[in-house]
Order: structure tokens, then sequence, then C-alpha cells
């Protein structure tokens, strides 16, 4: 397949076709003259300078009223016509029965003449005959059929009057046309007109015509919206209707009906921009694609159809590599499918593109040689996009074999991806709010452990103390029988009511000395605050994602809220400090006031002078003190109980909430696209409990066996197994081992978030883990592309390897018919329902040398393109095998096993519709 056997190598792609348009001569002229001029002659050549101007259509179905005359004047001045790639004639037909308003039907024939001779084309035409006389619409004839009306007629008058006369009945057309010889048949395609006052659509008395007229034409000539939308069986009759009523979908076309610019109209430009947009090489065989293709091939509006960005399209791939015959491989913006026998090339031209360009995942093949090898191949290729530039950064989404399949049994990979696709559909603030509570929420929940256990310690280290202190019960008896005894000592030198005052200035002195210990206790720990941060040091991960410019502004004030904040910590620390000076001063002075009292003095004096009642002071004396620190170290042991009370509730609370923050979640994490639907649950992460159970504790007893061996129901049954584990540790009821301490496992246990978001996948309302591998596969190539933003190519090599033939015919064929249109698609196939079901735009044939599959210049690769209209059969002298024959028949081969293959399987099928 040489350059000039094939210049189109970008396979089908979208161009403008005006198939209705009429070039002057005595047929048309005779009909609707609106072409300047003198004569005939004169027009002619007017015309032919006009359409010299044209530039923007491809091709031209040049259309005569029962002739080729139009058709073969173009062609004698064709070569004055460089700009079209393909002219053919559309041969207008009158039918009856008549339409309403009286109109006879419109009937269009183009037929292909590459195969088909001007003379065997004309013979077909003069098997149509008129009236009792049998006459055809030759000249002669039509003159004949005027001068029925009147003798008198010119040869012109009655030319005029037999052309507008000539009609031919319905039913004798398609006997005639269905009675032609195969060849023939196969290469005429036939249309019907739908305006309402010359077309089909204005039959509205006789029953059955229309739907049989209908049902034997090829196409529609109609530009309006509706019939287009109706003949598609997307209106009031469904596909299968038009079916059933038709034989099959019609596709519509549409032209400029051009007959002169004397009314104003403007060469090759429809009514309203309604240009006809077809898809295909500009060839006959591209013109039947619009048969088998009606609702992607052919469009009728003012701008192209489909037109990516060119930042987003591969143009083609320039390659200098002494293996490779091909300088450059154009690709198409839509549809391209690389074909080809195995270690024909295929996949390492896939993942050469791959590899050069940036994508959203390493290229990494399992093979290292095959890796080498692919990276040798990509050094030696540029990529050159649609815009003109070689960017190597550009991305594209590479799968490469086996990838869908590799990610549809891994949950924790597919997971990711569905994670990734809810931060793509603006789940992330949600998903990092989420994360960074987990993480602090962990840090608390560590931190409140610590400090409990801290408390626990504190506690029972005070308690050991106060009970080595003595009994608070025994010591007050104690005071009091030694008070009582006192009191029975005489001193002669006072009195009862010096005594009674003593003992009050007495108490008053010793309740100011306990509050200075008291205070200078208070006053200790305040100084320990000011060496404390109250704020967190930083915020650089939440503030990572912001522009520097932003960050530092943030951070900028945020380290002078936390100067700020600090500094009024520190104020109020040392205010309190003062206080407590100040509070320590007054008792030192009501102290220095209350020891120079005249009766606490002269009983003071009394006593020290009497041995037996100082004596019993000081036996009374240390026992009071004694009394106060074991009451000031009751008094902080209940403080501390009731802060490890406090700092527990904050445990298990704090613990809950990693419940019921994932539980929140769910509702706003679930999203839904084109019959795919991910419902976010919550997961309990069984096997790393587990692990830490088993890493932790001793499993020799049964107790412990039963502890570790927990199963997850719900979140309050393992809450209370959680708080009996709790209990159970602080309190030194189970054996650990693995470094273990009751505190770092209570910590391990409690602070570790062990539920995860999973994902629940629906297709169609099937459940992901109740499908066949083959279409769980095709599910996650969804889930890639679907939810995905980019607008990059996609590359896949063999997705086939991941599917069943149900799931690439019933979703993976759709799927890139639809995908296509929005992204240029590059798929490496050996199936041909990818090919011929997608429709691919563009089929590159690949290639690898041997003595039965030879390649110019003996290369061991060599790719040639195509389009699947792209045909011509086998050449039998020719070696080089890309070059015998034309694409269609290169898929027929390498896809179906070749024509022979394919005939038999489908004699065996014995299909029936």
């Amino acid at each position: 397949m040489s350059e000039h056997i094939n210049k189109y190598h970008k396979g089908s792609e979208w161009r403008k076709w005006d198939l209705h348009f009429h070039a002057p001569s005595k047929y048309t002229c005779a009909k609707n003259d609106q072409y300047e001029g003198s004569d005939l002659h004169d027009k002619q050549n007017r015309f032919i300078d006009e359409l010299k101007n044209v530039n923007d259509i491809t091709v031209l179905g040049i259309t005569d009223y029962f002739s080729m005359d139009g058709y073969k004047l173009v062609l004698s001045r064709v070569h004055e016509l460089p700009q079209f790639d393909l002219i053919l004639p559309n041969i207008e037909l009158r039918i009856t029965p008549v339409t309403s308003d009286n109109r006879k039907i419109n009937l269009h024939i183009i037929p292909n003449t590459e195969v088909l001779s001007v003379d065997e084309i004309e013979r077909f035409l003069y098997k149509f005959e008129f009236g009792p006389d049998k006459l055809t619409c030759k000249k002669d004839d039509l003159i004949r059929l005027g001068r029925k009306a009147n003798a008198n007629y010119s040869e012109e008058e009655a030319f005029k009057k037999g052309l507008n006369e000539f009609a031919i009945s319905y039913d004798k057309f398609f006997e005639t046309y269905n009675g032609l010889a195969a060849k023939v048949r196969e290469n005429i395609l036939i249309g019907v007109s739908n305006n309402s006052g010359d077309g089909a659509s204005g039959i509205k008395d006789i029953q059955g015509i229309r739907e049989i007229i209908y049902s034997g034409v090829h196409f529609i000539f109609s530009s309006q919206p509706n019939d287009r939308i109706y003949f598609l069986g997307n209106s009031v009759d469904s596909k299968e209707i038009i079916r059933q009523k038709y034989g099959n979908l019609k596709p519509c076309l549409h032209g400029s009906d051009y007959h002169g610019s004397r009314d104003g109209k403007l060469i090759c430009i429809p009514d309203m921009n309604r240009f006809c947009w077809i898809k295909a090489d500009p060839n006959f065989e591209g013109l039947k694609q619009v048969i088998y293709e009606p609702e992607d091939r052919v469009l009728i509006q003012a701008n192209k159809p489909e037109e990516k960005a060119g930042y987003q399209i591969i143009d083609h791939i320039e390659i200098d590599n002494n293996s490779i015959f091909n300088n450059n491989l154009h690709l198409n913006q839509n549809l391209n499918s690389i074909i080809g026998g195995r270690s024909s090339g295929k996949s390492v031209l896939l993942g050469a593109i791959a590899t050069k360009v940036k994508t959203t995942r390493t290229v990494e093949f399992s093979d290292e040689d095959y890796q080498k090898y692919v990276q040798s191949i990509s050094d030696t290729i540029k990529v050159i996009w649609k815009d003109g530039q070689e960017e190597n950064n550009r991305e594209v989404e590479y799968f490469e074999q086996g990838y869908m399949h590799k990610i549809a049994r891994d949950e924790s990979q597919l997971n990711k991806i569905v994670n990734d696709i809810l931060v793509q559909k603006g789940k992330e603030s949600i998903l990092d709010e989420y994360r960074r509570f987990s993480i602090d929420n962990s840090k608390n929940i560590a931190s409140y452990v610590s400090d409990y256990f801290t408390l626990l310690g504190d506690i029972h280290e005070k308690e050991n103390k106060a009970r080595d202190k003595g009994d608070k019960k025994g010591i007050d008896d104690e005071i009091a029988k030694l008070k009582e005894e006192l009191q029975k000592l005489s001193v002669t030198a006072i009195t009862d009511e010096e005594k009674t005052h003593y003992d009050v200035v007495k108490s008053s002195i010793l309740t100011s000395n306990q509050q200075i210990q008291f205070i200078g206790r208070e006053t200790g720990l305040i100084e320990k605050l000011k060496s404390i941060s109250i704020l967190k040091e930083n915020l650089d991960y939440e503030l990572t994602s912001l522009s520097e410019k932003v960050k530092n502004q943030l951070s900028t004030s945020l380290s002078a809220i936390k100067a700020d904040a600090q500094k009024k910590w520190i104020d109020e620390l040392e205010r309190l400090l003062a206080f407590g000076e100040e509070s320590k001063k007054s008792s030192f002075q009501k102290i220095s006031e209350l020891e120079i009292d005249e009766v606490y003095l002269k009983v003071l004096q009394a006593y020290k002078h009497n041995s037996q009642l100082s004596e019993y002071e000081a036996k009374i004396k240390i026992q009071t003190d004694k009394l106060f620190e074991i009451t000031t170290l009751l008094s902080e042991i209940a403080s501390l109980k009731n802060q490890a009370s406090e700092t527990k509730k904050k445990i298990i609370v704090a613990h809950k909430s990693f419940y019921e923050k994932i539980t929140d979640l769910l509702a706003n994490l679930s999203d839904h696209q084109d019959g795919l639907a991910i419902k976010t649950k919550y997961k309990f992460e069984a096997e790393q409990y587990k692990s830490l159970l088993y890493s932790g504790l001793n499993l020799q007893g049964f107790a412990n066996r039963d502890l570790a061996e927990y199963s997850y129901d719900d979140f309050d049954g393992f809450e209370k197994h959680q708080l009996n584990l709790f209990e159970k540790l602080e309190n030194k009821q189970l054996t650990l081992k693995g470094g273990y301490d009751g505190q770092s496992l209570v910590s391990a246990l409690l602070s570790t978030n062990f539920f995860s978001l999973s994902h629940d996948i629906e297709y169609e309302g099937d459940d992901f883990r109740k499908m066949s591998d083959g279409k769980k596969a095709f599910v996650v190539l969804k889930l890639l592309l679907d939810f995905s933003d980019k607008n990059c190519p996609i590359l896949i090599d063999q997705p086939e390897d991941d599917l069943d033939n149900r799931a690439i015919y019933n979703n993976l064929v759709l799927y890139l018919r639809n995908k296509k249109k929005l992204r240029q698609v590059i798929v490496a196939t050996h199936n041909p329902n990818i090919v011929v079901g997608a429709d691919s735009e563009l089929i590159i044939c690949a290639n690898q040398h041997g003595e039965k599959n030879v390649n110019n210049g003996e290369k061991k690769f060599q790719y040639v393109s195509g389009s699947l209209e792209h045909t011509f059969p086998r050449i039998g002298d020719r070696d080089e095998i890309l070059e015998c024959q034309g694409t269609r028949e290169h898929v027929c081969e390498v896809l179906e096993g070749g024509n022979i293959a394919f005939k038999l399987r489908e004699k065996k099928y014995s299909i029936k519709e």
C-alpha cells in the first residue's frame, strides 16, 4: 500500500460533501436555469470558472435530471478543478405516485464510477420506459414525448415538456434495480428527497407506498433536523420500529441544490449553512460507510464536527530507526486501531509512544529486556501534536496489557483509583479534612492515653505516700485525744478564756502556714507552664498546596498571632504568680501579727515553761502537720482521679469519633455517571486489628486467645471489646509480649483508626463483585476514563486480553464509539469487534519481516495506515505483504482469518434475522 495507492493516511476524516449540485446541462437548464451566460456553452464556461474558486468542498455530486450530461461536462474539465478529491454523478429521477400537492417524488441515483462506466450507468437509466410507446429518457425520446402534447412545439420546447412529463412508477423502478447484476446493484446508491413538496413524505393517502419507497432507498435527502432524528430511531418511532418499517436506519444527506447564481444563491452554500459533513475517505466506498453508520458518519451543520483541541491530539509520529521502514505514521483524532499478528510491532509502537511522553503512571513492563527494547524504539521517535508542537511533557493515559484485569482483582488498588476519582470530582477537600482529622485524632488519643497513664501513676504514687503517712481517721482521733488531755492539764498562770484565745490564734497561724505551702506548690507549677507553647508549632502540612505568596502571608500572620497569644499567656501566668506572691506576703503578715498577740504570747510562754504542756503541744503539732499532708494528698488524689476520669471520657469520645466521622462522610462521597455508580462505605480493617492483638497479647492463655480472635459485627460491639481491653490493660490483668506494656498497647489499640473508606461499584445495576472477570475489567476502564476530567489521548494495549467476548461487544465497543468523539483513542488489538464494531477511523497494520511476510527493504517492522473504506483486492505478484491489498482486506485477513474463513464461519452460524 504505497503512497500513490492510498493518500489518506489519517483514515476517515470529516469533510464537506455537496452531493446535490447541478451543473448547466441541457437537462438541468430545461428544468431550472439560474446560470449566468448568453447560451449553454457560455453558461458552462462561466460555471467552471466559478467552480474553480470553491476550496472547502471535497466531494461534488453533479446532479442532472435523467441524465449524466452535467457530470460529463465537469469530468471533461476536471483537470481545471484539482481541489476536489472526488466528483460523482447524481442522477435525479421523478417517480410516481405523486405527492399530496400533485408533485412527483424525487429519487437520486449515485453510482460508483470507479467500477461502473458511463455507458453501464446510462444503460441502466434507459431501462426505464414511459407510456404506451415505451419512451426512454434519451433526448430524442423526450422530444417525442413533448410533441405528443403539442405537435407544433420547437425542439427545445418539446424537450422541456417531455422532461417535465417523464416519470417512472415506483414499483417499476425497484423491480428494475433489484433485477440488476450484483456488481451493478452493489455500486449504485439510491436516495429519496424528503421535502414535503417533492418527497416521499408528501405521500399521505396511498397506504404502504411511502414505506416501500423508504425501504428501497439507502439514504434520505433532507437537511431537516427532525428527519435525521426520526430516521435514526430517536423520535416517535424507536430504532427497532424504524428497522421493522424500512429495513434499517437511514442516514440523511444534503447538498446545496445549486442551479446557478442568478437567484442570488452562492455556489456550494446550502440554505442556513447546513453543510453535509461526512466522515470517510472521499470515495464511493467512503459514501457507503454512511449507510452502515448513519448516526456517526454524517452530520448536517455549519461547523466541522468533533474538532478537538490541537494540544490534546497526537498528529503523527516521526521515526528514525533502522529497524522500522516508516519515517512517519499519521494518526486520526478519533479511534486508531493498530492491528497485526503476534510480535508484529503493534504493542511496541504503542509502548514507545507512551514511554516518550508524560503518563499518569510510570510505564513499566514485567520483562526487563522488553522494557529496554521499547525504550530504544522510543528514543528514536518524535511525537508531534496537532498544533505542530513536539512536546513530550504533554500527558497521555496509557493502559498496558492486563492492567484492567490486575486492578479488578486488587481491592486496594481499586479503592485507590476510586479515591483519585473522588479527588478529581471535587471531593478532595472532604477527603483531606478527614485525613487530617484522622491524623490529629490519633495524636490526641495517644496524648490522652499518655496523660491518663501518667495520672494513674501519680495517683498510685500519692496513694502510697498517703498510706505511709498513716490513717486520716486515726490521726484525727489522736489529735482529739491529745487536745482533750491537754485541756485536763491545769496551768495556774492562765485562765480558761486565755487558753481558748491561744488555741484560736494558734489555729490561724497554722492555717496561714498551710496556705503559704499551698501557694508555693501552685507557683512552682505555674513557673513550669511558662516554658510550654500553647499553640501548634506550625501548619506547614496544611499550607502545602497554597501558592508561595499566600503561604508566606499566612505564615507571617500565624507567627504574629502565635507571638501575641504566647505573650498574653505569659502575662496571665505572671499575673497569677504575682497574685500568689501577694497572697504569701499577706499570709506572712498575718502570721507576724498573730505571733505578737499578748494573750497568745502569755499562754505560749506558760506552755514553754511547762514541760508536760510543751510535750503535748509538740505531739499535737506533729499529728496536725501529718494530717495536713495527708489531707493535701487525698485532695490531690481526688483531683487526679477526677482528671483521669475526664481524660478517659475524652479517650472514649475521641475513639468513637473515628467511626462517627467516617459514617458522616459516606453520603458526600458517592457519585454516578453513565450507568456507573460509586457507593462509598466504611470498612473495618480486621486483619490490621488482629495483627496488633496477636503481636501484643501473650496467647498462651484461653482468655487472651479469645480476645485476639475478635470478629467485627458493628461499632457498638467493637467499642465494648475495646473498653474491655482498656480496663484489663490498665488493671494489669493481661500478660503481654513484643515489648508492649499496658500503656503502649492501649495507645496502639485506641489511637489507631481501624476504619477506612471502601467503595461498592455498580454498573447498570449490577454489583461489581458479582460480575464476570471480563465485565469487571471493562468497568475498571470506565472508572479510569469516565470519571476523569482529562481530555488527553488514551492508549490501550489489547483490552480484549482483559475482557470476555460478550463484554467486548456489549460494552467496550459502544463505549469506544462514544469516547472517541471526546478524546483521541489509540488501541492495539487483534479483536475485529473493536476495529469494525467501534468503526475505527484509522487502522494501522503492523508487520514483522519474515520469509512469508516481507517488508520493504527487509526492515524488521513496517506499518501502513488506512480507513475501513480503503479497499482493493490482493495483488498477486506483490511481495511486500502490507502493500499487496487494501486496509479492509488486511483487517479481514488479520482479524477474521481471511475471506474464506470469514464466509465459512458465516455459513456455519446460519444466523437469520
